[in-house]
C-alpha cells in the first residue's frame, strides 16, 4: 500500500555514478539518463520491487536548484544510498557536509544511521589494494566528521555489470557487487516497510515541532527587533527633546539679551 511504500533515494556528488547505479540495479542501461554534466534535473523514481521505489536525486553541488530538488527528495526518504566515486579516492569535504546536511532531514541520529548506506561506485577504476585503503579512509572520515560508525558498505561497478551482461560472463556480474546490493535492499525494505507507516509518523511528528519551534523562534525575534526599535524610538524622541529644549533656553536667552539692550 502507498502507506507502506519505500522510498531509497540516492545521494551524492555529481558524476558519483548514482544514475549508473540505478540503470545496473533495474537491468536497464539507459532508463536514468547518464552524461558528464547535470542531467538529473528532477527525481526520477522507478519501482524496484514490489513497493520499493528507488529514486534517483540531482547531484549535490551542480547547481543550487539541483541542489534543492535533492534535498526534497530526502526529506520523504526511507534510506538513503550515498554514492561516491572511488576514482577521485577519498571522501571531498563538501560530501562530509552533505551527508551531516542530509542527516538533518531525519527524525533523529540514530534514525539515518540505520537507514544510511555507502556505495563505493566505479570500483573497477582502481586496483583492490587502493579501493580498501579508500574504503578504510571513508570510514575513518564519516567516524570522525560525521559521528558515523555502523552502516552497511558496498563496492560496486557499474561496468563489470553491464560487461557480464552483454558477454554472458556470470564471474563479471558477481564481481560487480550490483547484485549484492540488489539482494540487501530487497530483504532490508521488508524491515523499512514494517516500520513505514511509525517512521512516517514520527518524521511527520518532528517536522510539526520543528515548525513551532520556528514560529516561536521567528516570534520572539520579531518582539525582540520591535523592543530594540522601542529603545532606538525612545532615544531618538529623548534627543529631540534635548535639542528642543537647548533650542527654547537659547530662544529664552536670545530675547532676555535683546530685552535688555532694549
Amino acid at each position: 500500500s502507498e502507506a507502506t511504500m519505500v522510498n531509497i533515494v540516492n545521494a551524492g556528488l555529481m558524476n558519483a555514478g548514482k544514475s549508473s547505479l540505478f540503470n545496473s540495479l533495474v537491468n536497464q542501461k539507459n532508463l536514468f539518463e547518464v552524461q558528464d554534466v547535470p542531467t538529473t534535473i528532477v527525481c526520477k523514481t522507478f519501482e524496484l520491487f514490489e513497493g520499493v521505489h528507488i529514486i534517483d536525486s540531482p547531484g549535490i553541488e551542480a547547481r543550487e536548484s539541483d541542489t534543492d530538488e535533492a534535498y526534497r527528495a530526502y526529506n520523504s526518504a526511507d534510506m538513503i544510498l550515498f554514492v561516491h566515486n572511488s576514482s577521485i579516492g577519498e571522501l571531498h569535504a563538501s560530501e562530509l557536509e552533505a551527508i551531516n546536511a542530509i542527516k538533518q532531514t531525519f527524525p533523529h541520529v540514530d534514525d539515518f544511521w540505520k537507514r544510511f548506506c555507502l556505495v563505493l561506485s566505479r570500483a573497477d577504476a582502481k586496483e583492490e589494494t587502493e579501493i580498501e585503503k579508500i574504503k578504510n579512509k571513508m570510514k575513518k572520515d564519516i567516524e570522525k566528521n560525521c559521528e558515523g560508525k555502523e552502516y552497511p558498505l558496498f563496492v560496486t561497478s557499474s561496468v563489470r555489470y553491464w560487461k557480464g551482461i552483454e558477454q554472458n560472463q556470470p564471474v563479471f556480474i558477481e564481481q560487480s557487487g550490483i547484485v549484492n546490493l540488489k539482494n540487501f535492499i530487497q530483504k532490508y525494505s521488508l524491515e523499512l516497510k514494517a516500520e513505514a507507516i511509525q517512521f512516517r509518523s514520527k518524521r511527520l511528528e518532528e517536522a510539526r515541532s520543528k515548525s513551532i519551534q520556528e514560529r516561536m523562534e521567528l516570534k520572539r525575534r520579531t518582539a525582540e527587533i520591535v523592543q530594540q526599535k522601542r529603545i532606538s524610538h525612545a532615544k531618538r524622541v529623548e534627543k529631540v527633546q534635548a535639542d528642543l529644549s537647548q533650542i527654547q533656553n537659547a530662544a529664552k536667552c536670545l530675547w532676555d539679551n535683546c530685552r535688555d539692550l532694549a
